[in-house]
């Protein structure tokens, strides 16, 4: 799935939006007034997702699923 992909999805979610507030270059999808998913790159030009997520949630998708975490690219 790319980026373009993951838009086409998101924004057919109630409530969504495509904005660009950091960078022309740097999507990202808001739930009403609340960022939900940042689609950017890894310095090595790899296609990357932040989603946003409660901290101990995240942690357990990290620790549950280790290739999806690319931290030592970024």
């Amino acid at each position: 799935m790319n980026h373009q992909q993951l838009i086409d999805i998101g924004l057919t979610k109630r409530g969504t939006s495509l904005r660009y507030p950091f960078d022309p270059d740097l999507p990202v999808l808001f739930v009403r007034d609340k960022m939900f998913a940042l689609l950017g790159h890894t310095k090595a030009g790899i296609p990357s997702v932040n989603l946003k997520t409660h901290p101990d949630e995240a942690w357990l998708q990290r620790e549950t699923y280790p290739a999806l975490c690319c931290q030592d690219t970024i």
